[in-house]
């Protein structure tokens, strides 16, 4: 955090201080400060509303807080802001959007659409499958699992 508060002095132009705030919140969220994740994600929002990161941490905040809808709704945005502007250098992020969303969905009830974009998540970005494999197995049921593993043809 300390970095963040140096560029933050430096005072950046204003596209670049969207990304630091977006940047922050993510940083915010791993150590559970929701609150002050959410103030960084709405300044990020305000300065540039096309700040995908943004809208990708927030989604991640509302999946931390259990608000699963909030969170597939703003994932969607999300998804729709990076498949028109940016895609191909943020390959990571779109499949951790997609990820995300597909626990939003899943939590909702909406098993199929979930796991389909579980397994759009996997088959975008093979790290992000390898890296996120174990704990999105042991956070899933057993039913959900075979799905996937069955759809996708992945081993646990």
């Amino acid at each position: 955090l300390f970095d963040f508060k140096n560029a933050l002095l430096n005072k950046p132009p204003k596209d670049e201080l969207c990304w630091l705030y977006a940047d922050r919140s993510r940083v915010h969220i791993f150590y559970g400060k929701g609150k002050d994740a959410l103030n960084d994600i709405e300044k990020s929002i305000s300065l540039n509303d096309q700040c995908f990161r943004a809208y990708l941490n927030k989604g991640i905040l509302f999946n931390k807080k259990n608000n699963f809808k909030e969170a597939k709704n703003t994932l969607e945005l999300c998804l729709k802001i990076m498949n028109t502007l940016y895609y191909q250098p943020y390959v990571n992020e779109v499949a951790r959007a997609y990820l995300h969303r597909g626990f939003s969905k899943i939590r909702l009830k909406e098993l199929e659409k979930g796991i389909d974009d579980i397994g759009e998540a996997f088959l975008l970005d093979k790290k992000c499958a390898e890296k996120y494999r174990e704990s999105i197995f042991n956070r899933l049921s057993v039913e959900i699992k075979n799905i996937l593993k069955i759809k996708y043809h992945l081993n646990s």
